[in-house]
């Protein structure tokens, strides 16, 4: 009996299977009653910092997590790489630096998921 493998390590093939396979979360949904933050929406500080950086908006998870995080809910955001988490980190840090008690956390975790 003959076994053939066959393996397809391109990028397209892997941007493919990606595509194909939905994130795999224990999370709840978003609340609908959150609406996403834009660029108007954002308070003042957070505004300075995306011109800064030259950003002209908002990722779509910076989007959902902004709201979250200046209303101090805790939280956690599983999304693929090139999505936008550490730039939503970043600018939450900014946001609340310099406020006497406040502090912003993040644990990452990369995960090797086989097969």
């Amino acid at each position: 009996m003959a076994y053939k493998a066959v393996f397809d390590f391109t990028q397209k093939a892997q941007n493919d299977k990606k595509a194909a396979e939905p994130l795999k979360t224990p999370f709840a949904e978003l609340d609908p009653e959150v609406a996403d933050a834009t660029v108007d929406t954002v308070p003042f500080r957070l505004k300075e910092g995306l011109d800064a950086l030259g950003w002209p908006g908002l990722m779509p998870v910076q989007a959902q997590a902004i709201p979250y995080v200046l209303d101090a809910r805790d939280m956690i955001v599983q999304s693929r790489t090139g999505s936008g988490k550490t730039g939503a980190f970043l600018l939450m840090d900014l946001a609340f630096r310099g406020r006497e008690g406040a502090a912003v956390r993040a644990l990452s975790a990369y995960l090797d998921e086989a097969g």
